[in-house]
């Protein structure tokens, strides 16, 4: 290869494709359909062989950026971690440079990103949004400039506004959930919701669930977190937890990993045993589920699938900018483990 510059053709080569079929996935153009494995031999030669496309120059020509805004909750969790990891792999095997803000739970945070994004021209956004007592004020200006931008996860205060979402089902995650403990034989089953973010959905998929059964959701089993952390969810733990055994559930849903470890907690003070006394589902495979005492059944996020989905589509409207926006919904995956009375399973149900 010659000394210099690497140019399209070089890629070529390296890859085994015609300079058009480099020139066609590294600059994602409308019309051409190429397979996963020829898009990924072009990438992994380009990387390989330092290809620099001229950005700026093709910025002109195609009025890209070839960034993509991502905003974030936190870092704060292994599920975010990977959705994030997930994203930016997918984005940059597309040839896009990922730029991350953390909204760290505040909505003027997000804010100040997004308009922070849409000053520096980048192609589109991918958002996790912070949705407070109906502050969508910015994401309507959003919408209303018919900027590219994804929604990752189901938020019951966004309805309305015309924006693609990807997200695993909670509502059928929450159902397979309490189906699956009602055929441990419980009939009184409790549950951590978040107050946002889906909430009702869950509910409405716990309720579906203990109703085919001739079962009700019962309102003094339910409480509901803000934020999700441990220190909120262990009073309501130990509330749930706390009463007569009679009058207490012998099972619970949770929201997540921190709300699960709360759960624990609060059982190992009152002297319940896990799964002998009370069973325990928690929406979400973090590090706790797999690598705690108790080994946690949990439905999966499905990062992988979620992450990929949403980078495809937020590509397809940056490419077709007049396109539909679409609502996709992930089918989750209920992991079985110990702590719902199951031995544990490699396999998903």
């Amino acid at each position: 290869m010659k000394i210099g510059v690497v140019t399209q053709k070089d890629v070529a080569r390296k890859a085994g494709v015609s300079p058009a079929t480099v020139s066609h996935v590294l600059g994602n153009r409308p019309g051409f359909a190429y397979a996963r494995n020829t898009r990924f031999r072009v990438f992994d030669a380009a990387r390989e062989l330092r290809y620099v496309p001229n950005l700026v120059s093709a910025s002109l020509r195609k009025q890209r950026t070839w960034t993509i805004g991502l905003i974030l909750p936190a870092l704060d969790n292994a599920i975010v971690i990977r959705k994030f990891d997930i994203i930016e792999r997918e984005f940059r095997r597309a040839g896009y440079h990922v730029l991350m803000g953390l909204s760290r739970g505040e909505v003027a945070t997000e804010r100040t990103y997004l308009d922070g994004f849409y000053s520096r021209r980048v192609d589109g956004v991918v958002i996790f949004p912070m949705l407070r007592n109906g502050e969508i004020e910015h994401l309507r200006r959003l919408m209303e400039a018919q900027f590219p931008s994804v929604i990752v996860g189901e938020h019951e205060d966004s309805e309305g506004l015309d924006f693609s979402y990807v997200d695993v089902n909670r509502e059928q995650g929450h159902e397979m959930a309490v189906q699956h403990l009602i055929e441990h034989g419980h009939h009184r089953i409790g549950f951590i919701f978040p107050r946002f973010e889906g909430g009702g959905r869950r509910r409405r998929g716990a309720e579906r669930a203990l109703r085919t059964q001739g079962l009700p959701l019962e309102e003094r089993w339910i409480r509901h977190v803000e934020k999700g952390s441990f220190a909120e969810a262990l009073p309501l733990a130990r509330s749930l937890l706390g009463g007569a055994i009679e009058a207490s559930p012998t099972a619970i849903v949770c929201s997540g990993g921190s709300p699960a470890a709360a759960v624990l907690r609060a059982a190992q003070e009152t002297g319940l045993a896990i799964p002998k006394d009370l069973a325990l589902v928690s929406f979400g495979d973090d590090d706790l589920a797999v690598h705690g005492p108790t080994l946690v059944t949990t439905v999966s996020h499905c990062e992988e699938a979620v992450g990929t989905k949403a980078c495809e589509e937020l590509i397809r409207l940056i490419e077709q900018p007049d396109a539909e926006r679409r609502h996709i919904s992930v089918e989750p995956k209920l992991i079985l483990r110990n702590s719902c009375g199951c031995e544990e399973r490699q396999n998903e149900k």
